[in-house]
């Protein structure tokens, strides 16, 4: 919205184009995200840091090795995880389980609810961002349906297979091994396609890296 409807060119009342230009008011509504998030983010801590401490009052109660405590010193980690994340998604337009299956794995989470969790949260996300584009005539529904059927199938036979695999060896290992390859291919194409195209600039004397500020020219 804030670069469709909203832009730092705006006029206050759209009916008279002299009326004065959003200004300050549209990085304001810019910027509002952060703290938003912000808030969102310290309040689910405190919420998990209570339900630990009552977990570990209860009487006779024996925290596993492999039990997450949510204090805060393990809560710490998430902001710089989060940066870095974003950081990530923007510069390389990767996101999903190849930021968030590692992010579980280092903080101990067991790897099949790791890749679970992954997949719940890409589930909600991905439909949201789906459901944006059709309503704004990006994509149609015919090709929608076609591409649930594929990732739904595909999803049964990668979960049922997998799970085939752990039961048999008892290594759920295989997963992290499974995640890791898959990143691994992933990031070996983003640098195959980067080369590929700075190399076709660079011939076509194409400029490579440039800096797009018309948007916010009014």
């Amino acid at each position: 919205m804030s670069r469709t409807v909203f832009t730092a060119c705006a006029r206050w009342d759209l009916t008279e184009r002299d009326s004065g230009s959003a200004g300050g008011v549209y990085w304001l509504w810019y910027w509002t995200p952060v703290p938003v998030f912000a808030a969102f983010m310290w309040t689910c801590g405190e919420i998990l840091k209570e339900r630990t401490r009552r977990r570990l009052a209860c009487p006779g109660y024996v925290a596993l090795e492999t039990d997450i405590q949510w204090d805060n010193h393990f809560l710490a980690k998430f902001p710089g995880y989060a940066l870095a994340a974003g950081v990530a998604a923007g510069l390389l337009g990767i996101g999903g389980g190849m930021i968030q299956g590692p992010i579980f794995l280092d903080i101990g989470m067991e790897p099949q609810c790791a890749t679970s969790a992954t997949a719940f949260f890409i589930l909600w996300t991905a439909s949201s961002s789906t459901i944006l584009w059709w309503t704004s005539g990006n994509i149609h529904w015919q090709l929608m349906l076609w591409v649930f059927c594929f990732g739904f199938v595909s999803g049964q036979i990668g979960r049922h297979g997998i799970n085939k695999v752990i039961k048999e060896t008892g290594r759920p290992s295989y997963v992290i091994f499974l995640l890791g390859t898959i990143i691994a291919c992933a990031c070996a194409a983003m640098v195959i396609s980067g080369a590929t195209t700075v190399i076709i600039d660079v011939v076509q004397k194409n400029t490579i890296f440039f800096l797009d500020l018309s948007e916010f020219n009014c």
